[in-house]
Parts: structure tokens; C-alpha cells; sequence
């Protein structure tokens, strides 16, 4: 009896310790693009990411979604759009924040 007790117990513990692991892990990771953009820089390889994400939507059934953070958009301003801005208009980029999307740069 306290042998099966004691299995028991360290089974109980084995399962907490997976579960508070599997939990930090997804607390701690680095975040994913499209989830939270903080920590990731606009680039021309972002750009073109974004723009496949952009086609595989347009592509795919009706009522998908795609959600696109900062430094998307930003990218895909400042370097896979060319044109759109006028001349004297440097280093586009797009700040999203409770709602509000805004567009700054240098003249």
C-alpha cells in the first residue's frame, strides 16, 4: 500500500513538473511572427514573408484571417511597396497601439 502510494505521489509530481514546463516554455519563448512583433525589425526578407502571408490568404478559403503586427507592416511600407511614398519621405514606419494605426517617418 505505501509503495503504490509513493508511485503515486511521483507520478502526481512528474505530471506538475511537465505541465510547469510546457508552461514556461511557451511564457519564456521568443515570440513568433504575427503573435507579438516586439522584439523583430523591419527588413526586406520580413517584407516578402509578409507578402506570402498576405497571398496564402488571398488564396485560401473564404474567411480566413491574418494578423500582422509593427514590424510587418512597416516592412512592406519601406520595402516592398516602392512608389507609394512621395520623394523626401525616409524610413516609413507603422506603430499599432489599442486600436490606432499610425504612419511616421522622416521629410
Amino acid at each position: 500500500m505505501r509503495m503504490r502510494t509513493l508511485l503515486g505521489a511521483v507520478a502526481l509530481l512528474a505530471l506538475l513538473a511537465a505541465g510547469a514546463w510546457l508552461v514556461w516554455s511557451r511564457v519564456a519563448a521568443p515570440p513568433r511572427l504575427g503573435e507579438d512583433d516586439a522584439g523583430t525589425a523591419a527588413s526586406p526578407a520580413l517584407a516578402e514573408v509578409t507578402l506570402d502571408r498576405v497571398e496564402g490568404l488571398r488564396a485560401g478559403p473564404s474567411g480566413g484571417q491574418l494578423a500582422l503586427g509593427d514590424a510587418e507592416l512597416s516592412s512592406v511600407v519601406r520595402y516592398a511597396l516602392p512608389g507609394l511614398l512621395p520623394p523626401g519621405v525616409t524610413d516609413p514606419a507603422v506603430h499599432i497601439d489599442e486600436g490606432r494605426v499610425e504612419l511616421v517617418a522622416r521629410v
